[in-house]
């Protein structure tokens, strides 16, 4: 008898993020009202075309409970397309045919599942993002980084940087749970940029790197020689980060010199190069009758040149990738 309660309490717990007969897609759970900050993630993974997540009959969700191995696994790969997979071993199968998880690593699917062992899973679903050079420098911003694992550092490093797993104020846990709430907003963000958080990491007194990009700041914050929006509030929708030159300034070649460090950062050197040699043909002397206005494509991403006549700023405009 205590077997078949066992099978039947552990069927319930991971079906609980499965998509089910016992709601619509994109319904509202009763218990993820509209006020939690997990709202957003749960109900857009839920009305999500691939049905990324479902939750326990009766309609709730359980938004505090902790996310097993085998329902991260499968919102994984839920997200990537794989919808008509047999729930779990089907999952767990493909993840092992496509290297999301190697034989040997987990003990069992249906126990919870680490930050560590997330980040790892996680980690090799991006495998196509790009990553810094200076990667290990953001484990500055990690407190505990010390006590993780050496297997685990560097994919934790990974999710980190690119804003899919954040940390806490005693740093990442790697060994902690993880509730289904934050694994939903995990899943969301893996899946679309915009729901990822920005990492800043100061390099010493005078540069941040902020997303990837290299910039000259000063220790309160505020950009030296070139205006750089780099807050969501002062962007616009689809907008990375922006860069505006003072033409009337008699700093002008230290603002043409910042811009091209800032662009190299994340571009390389000959991206940076051809971008500020076209935008600093316009200057003080000529911008009264001079029109800049050109799109680059750089890495997956445009940027684009532009000044009015008459106008005397310029704006360096980086859009996020396609």
């Amino acid at each position: 008898m205590k077997k078949v309660i066992g099978f039947i309490m552990t069927f319930v717990l991971i079906a609980g993020l499965l998509p089910g007969s016992c709601r619509a897609a994109g319904k509202k759970f009763s218990d993820v009202p509209d006020s939690q900050w997990y709202a957003v993630y749960i109900n857009e993974l839920s009305g999500h075309k691939n049905q990324i997540i479902g939750g326990y009959p009766g309609g709730r969700f359980g938004p505090a409970d902790d996310v097993l191995a085998a329902q991260l696994i499968t919102m994984v790969l839920r997200s990537k397309g794989y919808t008509n997979l047999k729930y779990y071993q089907g999952y767990v199968d493909k993840a092992l045919e496509l290297g999301l998880v190697k034989k040997g690593e987990f003990d069992s699917y249906t126990r919870v599942i680490t930050r560590a062992e997330i980040a790892r899973v996680i980690a090799r679903a991006v495998k196509g993002e790009k990553f810094p050079e200076n990667l290990t420098d953001y484990k500055a911003l990690i407190k505990d980084f010390d006590s993780i694992p050496e297997a685990f550092r560097e994919d934790i490093l990974k999710v980190y940087y690119l804003g899919i797993v954040e940390g806490g104020p005693g740093g990442y846990n790697p060994g902690g749970s993880t509730s289904r709430a934050a694994a939903s907003k995990m899943i969301l963000a893996m899946l679309e940029p915009k729901y990822r958080a920005t990492v800043t990491l100061r390099i010493d007194d005078e540069y941040i790197l902020h997303d990837g990009y290299k910039i000259h700041m000063n220790k309160n914050g505020n950009s030296y020689y070139i205006g750089v929006a780099i807050d969501k509030d002062f962007l616009f929708e689809g907008e990375e980060l922006r860069v505006s030159i003072s033409l009337y300034r008699n700093d002008l070649d230290k603002q043409w010199e910042e811009t091209e460090k800032l662009l190299a950062s994340k571009f390389g050197e000959n991206a940076a190069k051809q971008i500020v040699d076209y935008a600093s043909q316009k200057n003080l002397e000529n911008y009264r009758t001079m029109r800049i206005s050109k799109k680059f494509t750089f890495g997956g991403q445009d940027i684009s040149v532009g000044s009015l006549e008459g106008d005397d700023i310029l704006t360096v405009t980086i859009y996020e990738p396609k």
